[in-house]
């Protein structure tokens, strides 16, 4: 008698209950900070924006090593991992499976002899659970047909001997003024200090999304209007230095701009999701419903609250007589209480006819699409996280000793964050490639949902939640 055996692999199906903790977040996101209110908002102060802007984000920049950012250009520029319990640009609400880990899995093992460890098979799950995704709706800047709103000729009368750069802040003939970097910057770097063609100066690459702004208001205090601008700049320049010693680069010829105007925006559904139970990888996923824009990412910008006196929000003028204001307690520090703030005025500190500051500390609310935005378009420039996209009457060079969160290369001429570096990676390193309007378009909705994915998925707590849950 003979016998034939053959071992395949199988699939055993059983059904468990699991705990549902979370859901996609509703409620705001909280950030101590310390803040003037009313805001600077004379013209003098706009450029710098107001202070704690910078402070409620500072949260999002913890654990390098981790950080949704490095961890999203990864994914996109060096085809690295996608975050647990997402796919595709979509994430995934995660369910608590530790009951599942635990879980006598006798029927998993296969043993080929006995002086050998055990091997176990996967542990796959397939759920239904909320998902979220962010994607963006873009149109080209049609301001780009004037050269004159982003660039900045010479008044040399002949025209062989101009030269041109990039005005800090930009647009502003379009309804709005978005910058050249991720803050309004005299642009300092890039050359290809490879190139070896004496003839002709060497080509570069500059890539930055930025903000749209208007004028600040106490309603917005970013002057943020909802939209942000992904720009292309190539060209063949050289290094110019001011009598300062600043140096800029500057352009023989006017270099060529690609300019896309962008909504962002955050859709929700439900979907049926197979995902490993131990390692979070999703093997595949259904979206169920037809997704639907989601609202609450949008409600609160840097919204500070908590203040007894609704009427702290008109303008607060000290009389003419301070003595007037503070009474017996004129010459000292006089603590007012209002909510979860404490003020410390002086009267000594104002002038008559000035507008009355309080400095305080309160709660900055914060909705988590607002967060996302501004993290990711403001992460390129640090010392500029507070501040706007307006015009100023001072420019100051790029900060060249930050390169946290951008990419600058002499060797390469490339000066970008990083949305624009995985672009151009994606784009097969091409640099002219991204002057085609569809191919940037094309990129630049891709980075934006694989960024969004890792700023949803990164730093979740099944019991306390993360950014997007």
């Amino acid at each position: 008698m003979s016998a034939l055996l053959e071992r395949r692999p199988g699939v055993l199906l059983h059904s468990r209950e699991v705990e549902r903790t979370l859901e996609i977040r509703q409620i705001l996101h909280v950030r101590l900070v310390s803040a003037t209110y009313p805001p600077y908002l004379e013209e003098r102060y706009v450029p710098n924006g107001a202070g704690y802007v910078g402070t409620s984000l500072l949260d999002l920049f913890q654990n390098l090593s981790t950080n949704w950012m490095y961890s999203a250009v990864i994914n996109t520029a060096m085809e690295g991992p996608e975050p647990s319990w997402s796919h595709m640009g979509w994430s995934f609400v995660p369910v608590n499976v530790s009951t599942l880990v635990n879980l006598d899995q006798s029927y998993l093992v296969h043993t080929i002899s006995k002086n050998q460890r055990p091997l176990y098979s996967s542990l796959n799950i397939t759920i239904k659970t909320p998902a979220i995704r962010g994607r963006i709706e873009c149109s080209p800047s049609g301001i780009l047909t004037n050269q004159s709103s982003w660039l900045h000729a010479d008044n040399d009368t002949l025209k062989s001997n101009r030269r041109y750069y990039p005005l800090p802040s930009i647009f502003s003939d379009a309804g709005y003024q978005t910058s050249a970097t991720s803050a309004p910057r005299i642009i300092s770097c890039c050359l290809n200090e490879t190139f070896e063609d004496d003839n002709r100066l060497p080509a570069m690459a500059i890539g930055y999304w930025s903000l749209n702004v208007e004028e600040p208001s106490l309603g917005s205090i970013t002057g943020w209007t909802g939209n942000f601008t992904a720009k292309w700049i190539r060209g063949r320049g050289d290094y110019e230095s001011d009598k300062h010693g600043n140096r800029k680069i500057i352009f023989s010829n006017p270099p060529n701009l690609q300019a896309l105007n962008c909504q962002p925006i955050i859709e929700t559904s439900i979907a049926e999701v197979s995902v490993d139970v131990k390692l979070g990888r999703v093997y595949a996923f259904t979206i169920l419903d037809e997704p639907k824009v989601a609202d609450v990412p949008w409600f609160d910008s840097f919204v500070i609250r908590n203040l007894s006196d609704p009427s702290l929000a008109d303008d607060i003028y000290v009389p003419d007589s301070p003595q007037d204001m503070f009474g017996p307690f004129m010459g000292m520090n006089q603590n007012v209480t209002t909510g979860c703030a404490l003020l410390s005025l002086n009267a000594s500190h104002f002038t008559p006819g000035w507008p009355l500051y309080f400095s305080f500390v309160t709660d900055s609310l914060n909705s988590f699409g607002v967060l996302f935005m501004h993290a990711l378009l403001r992460a390129a420039d640090l010392k500029s996280l507070s501040g706007t996209q307006l015009s100023s009457s001072e420019y100051t060079g790029e900060n060249l000793d930050d390169r946290v969160f951008n990419v600058r290369s002499d060797k390469k001429g490339l000066n970008l964050d990083f949305m624009s570096y995985a672009s151009y990676v994606h784009a097969g390193r091409d640099a002219d490639a991204l002057l085609d309007y569809k191919t940037l378009l094309k990129q630049t909705q891709y980075t934006f949902s694989t960024f969004f994915q890792h700023y949803a998925s990164s730093s979740v707590s099944i019991e306390s939640g993360g950014w997007a849950y």
